[in-house]
């Protein structure tokens, strides 16, 4: 029969052609406008030579391989793709390059891998226990996972974000993060040692602190900045010698005073003049009456003797002065005592007595005080007799002295007798604070 090398019948052979290869020619020109060849293989023999091939046919059931060129495919179109692996039995001994289909899964050959065949996954096969991991909202990227950044490109949410470690740590899901400590207690650090990324690592404690870097101290003690000199701060009592003294609870003195001050070297007047001559003074340190409400007793005693003429009437006084004996500054009558009845009759040695209590009523360097007080004194000529008592009148209080300053209470005696034989002699004077 004859063989035709076209589907419509034209250029048919009567015989069947032989040997390893034919051509189809026009004119002694091979035709280049061949596209199919209906011929059956049980016809032909041998293998069409590549030479005799065109670029843009397909030759099927071809037992070697086309060892040049690239093998193109028809296009894939609604009614089909243009390639084409059906599924069957796994290959015994598949070799690199090789593809196949075993029932809905796609595998190939490369034997670099482990294993050397792969298995091309499907959908289906997302997050299966032997598929492969997919990655949406509700999961994250492992660390061992994450591309080099040179090969990302945009930003990773922070629900994808894994836990940083290390020098910078942080939670997962969560893109705040925190500097490792360094082992060092938060604070002022002396001395650091410092590692290679500029963290404190530890604190040197020992040693002492330049005196350049010694800051300005402020309270009880003060000091200069960049200065080690130290000053306590005052407490606001006036340096000074005081018997008696409050403190803090820090244990301060914040005020002194000193009770119990007295006086025992004797003093002795003579001669009858009616003004007023100095007894005893009792020097009283400075502040010791300027403080409201302060209660002070102070007391004089001593003896008088008169002649045969008597001492007449005699008048005792209580002064208080800023200059001592009371010739200049501030000259404050506190209480005055007399005149007494006259004493006509000689005596000798009777007794006289004064009992003076002085609160404070202000204080300050125009400070007032409130004396009162009595004046006990023998007229007759026994000294166990009963005595005269003369009371101060106190109406308000007294005139302005400085209370901050050092004062003098000074007793004194006036006489308006008519013998120069008369003496006065004051024995004892003291002061001291009831409160």
């Amino acid at each position: 029969s004859a063989t035709c090398l076209t589907s419509t019948g034209a250029n048919c052979l009567p015989v069947a052609p032989t040997g390893t290869g034919f051509t189809h020619t026009t004119n002694g020109a091979q035709d280049a406008a061949a596209r199919a060849v209906d011929i059956s293989t049980s016809d032909i023999t041998g293998v069409i030579a590549k030479t005799h091939q065109t670029a843009t046919t397909m030759y099927t059931d071809q037992a070697n391989a086309i060892t040049v060129g690239k093998l193109s495919t028809a296009a894939s179109a609604v009614g089909g793709a243009g390639f084409n692996i059906p599924p069957g039995a796994a290959p015994g001994g598949p070799v690199a390059g090789d593809y196949w289909m075993v029932g809905t899964n796609l595998f190939y050959r490369d034997n670099g891998g482990t294993p050397a065949t792969q298995t091309i996954e499907i959908q289906s096969n997302k997050n299966a226990a032997s598929g492969y991991a997919g990655v949406d909202a509700a999961s994250k990227v492992l660390p061992a996972n994450l591309p080099d950044v040179s090969a990302m490109s945009g930003s990773v949410a922070a629900a994808q974000m894994p836990a940083l470690i290390g020098d910078v740590i942080s939670a997962v899901g969560t893109v705040a993060t925190t500097l490792a400590a360094s082992g060092v207690t938060a604070g002022a650090c002396v001395k650091p040692t410092v590692d290679a990324k500029g963290r404190a690592t530890s604190c040197d404690a020992s040693g002492a602190l330049q005196a350049a870097q010694f800051p300005a101290l402020t309270g009880d003690v003060t000091s200069l900045a960049g200065s080690l000199a130290t000053t306590l701060a005052a407490s606001g009592v006036t340096a000074g010698t005081f018997n008696q003294v409050t403190v803090d609870a820090k244990g301060r003195v914040t005020a002194g005073i000193n009770p119990g001050v007295s006086n025992t070297t004797a003093v002795t007047v003579t001669g009858a003049v009616s003004t007023d001559q100095n007894l005893m003074s009792i020097t009283l340190p400075a502040a010791s009456l300027n403080l409201v409400g302060n209660l002070w007793e102070s007391y004089a005693a001593g003896i008088y003797s008169t002649t045969t003429s008597g001492a007449g009437a005699m008048t005792f006084k209580a002064k208080l002065c800023t200059v001592a004996g009371c010739g200049t500054g501030t000259v404050l009558t506190l209480a005055t005592f007399g005149p007494t009845v006259a004493q006509a009759a000689s005596a000798t040695n009777m007794p006289w007595n004064i009992y003076l209590s002085i609160a404070t009523a202000t204080s300050g360097a125009s400070g007032t005080l409130i004396p009162a007080g009595t004046l006990n004194v023998i007229l007759g000529t026994v000294p166990t007799a009963s005595g005269a008592l003369h009371v101060t009148q106190t109406m308000a209080a007294s005139p302005a002295i400085d209370l901050t300053s050092q004062l003098f209470l000074q007793f004194t005696v006036a006489d308006s007798g008519a013998s120069a034989n008369d003496s006065f002699k004051q024995v004892v004077g003291y002061s001291v604070p009831l409160n």
